[in-house]
């Protein structure tokens, strides 16, 4: 049993917050730092891996416990870790030796969750708590750069198209909903009302839009939000097409409730991968259990922030 192996074990298994944050000077930084001081968080709790020697499973954990490392400050990053676990071990585990094409993939990938019954509860609870500042970003995304080429609309709306009518109903309500707000010229207020009315469509409500009511199915909502939030929260901070997202002037609590939402989904989603590998490392129970924990202590941490 090697010393390194069992101290990275333990290192991510045994992961806890520090008491002591630093000063920041950079808004975001500084009340994530104030919240913490005010509201003691776990924050994050790490799923309880049993020990084995798998090479497999030591490759990957190194993933993990990079992204604990940088907790809480850098979850941005965190989640950048995570979903690089997911995608090397999804790649190499679960399809191969297919190529790792995510808007291919995740429809089925998205089924598979949804059928597992002990994640009914997680799931509903875990789109359910998507922030509204998640909800503006992928309003931000699609509707106001609506059909505008070489924009992230269109490389999501590919994803979403291909294979085709596996988001019939997704992009059915994209459309309504630019009908409705006139894009890509939304108004300040008309993208924080399509963010609500996207919000309330991602909880499973029937919403109406052309005199039409629509309803999105639960796997479809778990699809479109891997294709469309995560992958493209990923491609920002790989391709550098966006400002570390805390080190702006703009930057808020709610910025880092957006981070830790596509963080909390991202680890989810490896840990199902390795549930479905030979051998599995991850079971099914206990992790939902687990992503219930996370979504509680999430909900502990923002409270209201969710909803700002």
């Amino acid at each position: 049993m090697s010393k390194i192996r069992v101290e990275r074990h333990n290192h991510y298994k045994n992961w806890l917050l520090e008491e002591t944050l630093p000063e920041s000077p950079y808004p975001a930084e500084a009340a994530m730092v104030k919240r913490l001081r005010s509201k003691p968080s776990k924050l994050f709790w790490p799923y309880p891996f049993p020990y084995t020697e798998n090479d497999d499973y030591h490759y990957h954990l190194a993933f993990l416990v990079e992204a604990v490392e940088l907790l809480p400050l850098k979850i941005d990053l965190s989640f950048d870790a995570v979903w690089r676990a997911f995608e090397s071990f999804y790649k190499n585990h679960v399809i191969a030796p297919k190529d790792f094409k995510l808007g291919q993939e995740a429809p089925d990938l998205a089924a598979k969750i949804d059928s597992q019954a002990e994640y009914g509860v997680f799931l509903d609870d875990l789109l359910k708590d998507i922030p509204v500042q998640s909800c503006e970003f992928l309003v931000e995304r699609i509707l106001a750069q609506w059909q505008l080429p070489n924009s992230d609309y269109q490389l999501i709306w590919n994803r979403l198209n291909n294979p085709p009518n596996r988001h019939i109903n997704v992009t059915d309500l994209l459309t309504r909903m630019a009908a409705k707000y006139s894009a890509p010229s939304l108004t300040i207020g008309d993208q924080r009302k399509a963010a609500m009315l996207l919000r309330l469509a991602l909880l499973g409500a029937e919403v109406e839009l052309s005199r039409t009511k629509v309803k999105l199915p639960r796997a479809e909502r778990i699809s479109f939000l891997i294709n469309a939030l995560l992958y493209t929260f990923r491609n920002d901070r790989f391709h550098g097409n966006m400002q570390p997202p805390f080190k702006s002037s703009l930057g808020t609590l709610q910025t880092y409730a957006h981070a830790q939402y596509c963080f909390i989904f991202g680890h989810f989603l490896f840990l199902f991968s390795t549930t479905q590998s030979k051998p599995p490392f991850a079971d099914h129970q206990l992790l939902a259990a687990n992503g219930s924990q996370n979504l509680t202590a999430f909900r502990d941490l923002y409270g209201s922030h969710l909803m700002a």
